[in-house]
């Protein structure tokens, strides 16, 4: 799963869960190409977690043709030690939090529909069943705002909601 953290004067693309399906060159030329042409010298840091080791051969083949000051934004992490302790030291709590628990959301199978429908937030109506999950996960599923930390969803989403009367789910 590809998802964009916006910070300011950065865009982290975080890639969750890289397959071998995904690992097509193309998938690759094409984030480059658009975040060069549309973006550029706007990439912080790419974080790929969770990735196929395949993924990483082609990534070691790919980076060559890279700049090297690109290649070197690119983090790549499979054990959750190491890219929870790269989160905390990246990134401030709120956010090295809620990235772990989007995290443990994303890898649940099957999804959980708060994860699939991520741009519905958490509401009554967009709440995890009781008898679906286990305890834990269901309590952060029902709590966790999938669309970003709170201070994020504070500052960005609700006041462009609030400013958007013909939004609806």
């Amino acid at each position: 799963m590809l998802r964009f953290l916006l910070l300011p004067n950065k865009i982290c693309p975080l890639l969750v869960g890289m397959t071998l399906a995904a690992c097509n060159p193309r998938v690759g030329h094409g984030l480059t190409s658009a975040m060069g042409t549309y973006y550029p010298e706007r990439l912080g840091l790419v974080v790929c977690i969770h990735h196929n080791p395949v993924f990483q051969g082609v990534w070691n083949a790919f980076k060559v043709f890279l700049d090297p000051n690109t290649a070197a934004k690119m983090q790549m992490m499979r054990k959750k030690t190491k890219f929870r302790d790269a989160f905390f030291r990246l990134f401030d709590e709120e956010l090295a939090t809620w990235l772990m628990d989007e995290v443990t959301l994303n890898k649940r199978r099957p999804m959980l529909v708060t994860q699939r429908q991520f741009w519905k937030g958490v509401d009554a109506s967009n709440t995890v069943p009781p008898s679906s999950t286990s305890e834990s996960v269901e309590t952060l599923a029902n709590e966790h705002d999938p669309r970003g930390c709170p201070s994020y969803v504070r500052q960005y989403i609700e006041p462009y909601l609030a400013n958007c009367s013909y939004v609806s789910y």
